[in-house]
């Protein structure tokens, strides 16, 4: 994989479109049909800039993004493994319309790296949860940033209600 460009200090306007370029791994569980928030055909106009983009945070959103540190140090102290915040678009080297943001790159025991997704508020996917699966459009990205990543292992860290649920 490489870096595709630097996201630090970057203004979400910006982000945003360049997201636009690419598939992200949030974008696969639409194109799976999993999402109920946008369309296969809303995505198709968004890509093609038919659309203008769309800035609006919500509150999962906003407190998502202010708690990742806080997340991704409990993860460490939890799981006695190093996570850096990468600050960085990235883009597969084999497959180039693929992009993605990852919440955390892991230093495993053995050298290796893995990938950190970090679920902060999943209260409306609590059933899932509770049978022991990922929700399948959470599944499709982690599928989605190995591809990017080359990297064979993708942990996800949930907190809700204040349980670490997975």
């Amino acid at each position: 994989m490489k870096r595709l460009v630097n996201i630090k200090g970057m203004d979400n306007k910006t982000w945003l479109a360049y997201r636009r370029m690419a598939v992200t791994g949030s974008d696969t569980g639409i194109i799976l049909s999993y999402s109920k928030h946008k369309s296969v055909l809303e995505l198709y106009k968004d890509k093609r800039n038919e659309i203008p983009i769309e800035e609006k945070e919500t509150n999962f959103t906003l407190w998502g993004h202010n708690l990742e540190e806080a997340i991704r140090k409990h993860f460490e102290k939890v799981n006695g493994l190093k996570v850096k915040k990468p600050n960085f678009i990235y883009q597969s080297d084999e497959y180039p319309f693929m992009i993605g943001n990852f919440d955390g790159i892991v230093d495993e025991a053995d050298g290796s790296k893995a990938i950190l997704e970090i679920k902060s508020s999943i209260e409306f996917k609590d059933a899932i949860y509770q049978q022991g699966n990922i929700p399948p459009e959470y599944y499709s990205q982690m599928m989605h940033y190995l591809a990017i990543s080359g990297f064979e292992y993708c942990y996800q860290h949930v907190c809700a209600r204040g349980e670490e649920t997975g």
